[in-house]
């Protein structure tokens, strides 16, 4: 089965705020950066069940997956849920940052 994409609010801001903070450092990685990473997430429309659960999985009132991108320091948590045929991207975080809020990802 083939699964459609779609961003929460939340996914999209971050996602934006990240492009635009590596921008201001080298405009030309953030495009290669943002054309790898949705090349990324449209490897989700096939199979997306075979990423494990996120550290966040359990926290929450659903499953919480993760595709993880990039390397080392620079390495991004795509947090994802699967609802039928949908993947919905719930959240583009650091791999270092601190965990989510209880319902953090409800709003």
């Amino acid at each position: 089965m083939t699964h459609e994409i779609e961003y929460t609010e939340r996914a999209r801001l971050h996602l934006l705020e990240t492009i635009d903070w590596i921008a201001e450092r080298s405009p030309d990685a953030a495009e290669r950066w943002a054309e790898s990473l949705f090349r990324a997430i449209e490897g989700l429309r096939k199979n997306p069940e075979r990423f494990g659960f996120d550290r966040e999985n359990g926290r929450h009132d659903f499953e919480i997956r993760r595709l993880l991108f990039g390397k080392r320091r620079g390495q991004y948590r795509i947090l994802f849920t699967i609802n039928g045929n949908r993947v919905i991207i719930l959240d583009v975080r650091h791999s270092l940052q601190d965990w989510l809020e209880p319902g953090e990802l409800d709003s």
